[in-house]
């Protein structure tokens, strides 16, 4: 599970399942958490810069420590739905895993 990574950021886990957002393959990645059965569950997601961009962040500003970054979040609701802010485009998607 820690190889084949272009830009994991966002994560989450369901019962046993844990789900990353590689921003780097704009794709949703399942697997179980000893790392096994590892799929690709969605692609073309509107996630990290543009392939070929190379973004330029912002440094600290004032008293806020770090660099001002995109980063792209996923949560899981309580009925399953995972929460992903599609950081490319300011949106928020609801992704429902079907059997």
């Amino acid at each position: 599970m820690s190889t084949g990574w272009k830009k994991p950021e966002g994560i989450a886990i369901i019962g046993n399942r844990l789900f990353v957002v590689d921003t780097g393959t704009k794709s949703l990645i399942g697997c179980t958490l000893s790392g096994g059965d590892r799929n690709v569950l969605a692609t073309n997601l509107p996630v990290g810069a543009p392939i070929g961009i190379t973004p330029h962040y912002l440094g600290p500003i004032g008293d806020m420590a770090g660099p001002m970054i995109n980063f792209c979040g996923l949560t899981a609701g309580p009925d399953g739905t995972l929460y992903l802010s599609g950081d490319a485009e300011g949106s928020v998607l609801a992704l429902r895993l079907t059997a």
